[in-house]
């Protein structure tokens, strides 16, 4: 929904706001968003694998320990590109280079001939990126679906009995 297009405000252009800085923006947010779920959903699984076995369900707790190393393995690739994000180097995205040329290229009025080619490729790069980020959040989304159906049956076998 945010990246429908790019805002018009002037506070945008007060802060010189571009549409790359602004593309930018929701694909590290994006990338921080998915390691925060990425930490939560371990955090679940270790409670819920501690869990079985305090109850004495040694099979649910390597079955915990299974879905556990699963969401090691989807996330791995994501992992790799956010942690060079962090530590070593700004993530870096061909589709945005070339528009933050052409922001250089047309700011201050300058360089007009260039701005209908920015708003192409900027409208180019927002839509990428829209596509990209739901393909991933759909693929999230069905994979914690199945997790969470995978897992309901240890938490309800481990529930207190009252």
């Amino acid at each position: 929904m945010y990246l429908s297009h790019f805002p018009t405000s002037k506070v945008f252009r007060f802060h010189h706001i571009s549409e790359d800085s602004w593309i930018r923006y929701h694909e590290e947010m994006h990338l921080q968003e998915q390691y925060i779920l990425f930490n939560r959903l371990c955090k679940f699984l270790k409670r819920v694998k501690r869990a079985a076995s305090r109850m004495n369900r040694p099979g649910d707790a390597v079955l915990a320990g299974d879905y556990l190393a699963s969401v090691f393995k989807i996330f791995q690739q994501f992992l790799k590109t956010r942690g060079a994000h962090v530590h070593n180097k700004r993530f870096e995205d061909g589709r945005l280079s070339d528009l933050r040329t052409l922001v250089l290229l047309t700011r201050h009025g300058k360089g007009r001939v260039f701005r209908p080619l920015r708003e192409a490729k900027a409208r180019l790069a927002i839509n990428s990126l829209r596509a990209s980020l739901s393909q991933r959040n759909k693929i999230m989304v069905e994979f914690c679906t199945q997790l969470f159906i995978q897992v309901t049956p240890i938490l309800t076998a481990c529930e207190p009995k009252s």
